[in-house]
């Protein structure tokens, strides 16, 4: 072998070695831009419609805050809520839940949180398939960014509720409203509850509401049916995590109901006359339920009832 043919042979062999003249460098290996984290964030948007909400008075001011967005079995309070300049209502829920939280309604391979439902009242008014949640971040300590829906509810003619998914469609896996008419509708339209004089609006940011011979008055949507029989109600001190329970069987002694109409519409006044051991007590935090399942009906239409629970929470004065 001639020296000239020991030099191309190197010349090759080096080539080949570094992979230069092959055309076929080397590709580096792909590094993920996100990780996979234990939270999931979604952000749900609801446009309710000019007129349905505003803050001209203490009652539209705080009546956004009864509604909820209800995971499950677990009922979420809009975050924040922003008027629009045709004088609609935007209620915000911006959620970031764990995945040990969501449970079953959380499903890994397609990244869907399913039974989901918007609440007013205790009434369901909008459901959910599906909203596509958002579990990706840079790292596994950092929020994930959190995928955006936008639905706008909007009345019929006939009083019934539509919708128009109007962003974020990719995001959401299918919706739908089960109410079609007025008279598929029962909710409580508002709680008061008396002050010497006064009625005042029962909202979560109540800290005056007498613990004696405390009086609510319940608004119902329209008139209903055994207003004052098969109530189950349930009274819980948040900060004790005492309770006590109010059935207008078993515990009828405990508390009075009574039953008038105005406008067509039934106005239940509830008195809790209590006892040594059922009462409320004094500068003390109060989660106050109503349980579905009860007699209540719409008068006009029997099946039409309670299908959910209604809640309130409140603090008694000092």
């Amino acid at each position: 072998m001639t020296r000239f043919s020991v030099l191309a042979l190197l010349v090759v062999s080096l080539l080949a070695l570094t992979g230069c003249g092959n055309g076929d460098d080397p590709v580096a290996p792909t590094v993920p831009t996100t990780v996979t984290t234990g939270n999931v964030a979604v952000t749900q948007n609801v446009v309710l419609p000019a007129g349905s909400v505003s803050t001209a008075s203490l009652r539209e001011a705080t009546f956004w805050r009864e509604f909820a967005l209800r995971i499950g079995a677990t009922d979420y309070a809009p975050t924040s809520y922003t008027t629009n300049t045709d004088g609609s209502v935007t209620l915000v829920f911006s959620l970031l839940l764990a995945k040990s939280t969501l449970g079953s309604t959380w499903t890994e391979s397609t990244k869907i949180i399913s039974n989901v439902q918007l609440i007013e009242g205790g009434q369901p008014i909008l459901t959910l398939a599906g909203l596509v949640g958002n579990d990706q971040a840079a790292t596994l300590s950092t929020t994930p960014t959190p995928n955006s829906v936008t639905i706008a509810l909007s009345t019929n003619t006939d009083g019934g509720i539509t919708y128009t998914v109007t962003a974020g469609s990719s995001y959401v896996t299918g919706v739908t409203s089960p109410i079609t008419a007025a008279s598929d509708l029962l909710y409580v339209e508002k709680i008061t509850y008396q002050k010497g004089a006064d009625w005042l609006t029962l909202t979560a940011s109540s800290t005056d509401v007498p613990y004696s011979g405390t009086t609510f008055k319940v608004y119902f949507n329209t008139a209903v049916a055994n207003a004052t029989t098969s109530w189950d109600i349930y009274v819980l001190n948040t900060a004790t995590n005492m309770y006590f329970n109010l059935n207008s069987t078993n515990n009828s002694a405990l508390f009075t109901v009574t039953a008038a109409t105005e406008s067509g519409k039934t106005v239940l006044t509830v008195v809790v006359v209590g006892d040594a051991t059922h009462k409320l007590r004094a500068s003390q935090p109060y989660k106050v339920t109503l349980k579905a399942g009860n007699s209540l009906t719409r008068a006009d239409k029997s099946t039409v009832k309670l299908t959910t629970d209604i809640t309130r929470t409140f603090t008694t004065g000092s």
